[in-house]
């Protein structure tokens, strides 16, 4: 009797032993799930051959005014060679403002003067809305060795935002070259006006969701000119800066205040 009993038992123990080693060697030599690549739905913007052939395209401009409070002028590096190695160069200096947007329907006066860039000066400015603005830095991304006030190239980064509460904005990009040379006040004259530059639209916020475009900013009247040897209180450029923004995009903007 005990002797069928400890067969039983250990017939038991070998038959479970075999058991497991068949299930863990099944599960060893299980191949190994590949994972699913998720492929993107390819997608082609027509907002060029939209430009070109008018058709789904809206163009608007508008006025954008930065006052002197509103403007923020930082940064810069030092020349390693040339004729002004060891001066501040522009290269690498960033310029930020913040501008209020007003319609071109000729509520803005501007007036001529021969002490602001472009020799032209907005006088009268209408109550800004809070919920039209363009704010946003372009920076210096080239320069001149040989002259430490050139630009030869600048990133530029905007939101111009147009109601919804603030919230309905297109984001702008530029980077291309900028050529710009200011003369200072030494030479007796106000700085000239920048070049007029294209941008690109990001994308944007709000309302203009999947809104497509480009865009151009235009300098129409500018500060006094620069000082960059007697600097010190006195000597900061001041003055509004008045620009005309271009949109043509895929969306009809509204009017601006």
């Amino acid at each position: 009797m005990k002797l069928y009993i400890t067969l039983a038992i250990v017939s038991a123990v070998l038959t479970g032993t075999v058991s497991a080693g068949k299930t863990s060697g099944s599960a060893a030599q299980q191949p190994k799930k590949k994972r699913r690549n998720r492929k993107l739905a390819s997608f082609k913007s027509n907002v060029l051959d939209g430009a070109s052939n008018g058709q789904g395209q809206f163009s608007k401009e508008y006025f954008a005014i930065t006052l002197d409070s509103d403007t923020n002028f930082y940064g810069g590096v030092t020349a390693q060679s040339g004729s002004n190695k060891g001066n501040r160069g522009t290269l690498g200096t960033a310029f930020s403002t913040s501008a209020s947007i007003y319609g071109t329907n000729g509520e803005i006066v501007l007036r001529e003067t021969d002490q602001r860039a472009g020799g032209l000066e907005a006088t009268k400015i209408p109550e800004p809305n809070a919920n039209f603005f363009l704010q946003g830095q372009c920076k210096s991304t080239a320069g001149d060795s040989n002259n430490n006030v050139a630009i030869a190239a600048h990133s530029c980064l905007y939101d111009l935002c147009l109601g919804g509460g603030g919230f309905s904005c297109i984001n702008l990009y530029s980077g291309t070259p900028f050529v710009f040379a200011p003369p200072s006040s030494l030479q007796g004259l106000p700085t000239g006006l920048p070049p007029m530059f294209d941008l690109f639209i990001l994308g944007g916020t709000g309302q203009f969701y999947q809104i497509e475009g480009r865009a151009t900013i235009e300098t129409l009247a500018g500060r006094s000119a620069f000082n960059q040897v007697n600097q010190g209180a006195g000597t900061e450029q001041i003055g509004t800066i008045t620009q005309l923004i271009t949109i043509e995009s895929n969306f009809e903007l509204p009017p601006a205040p």
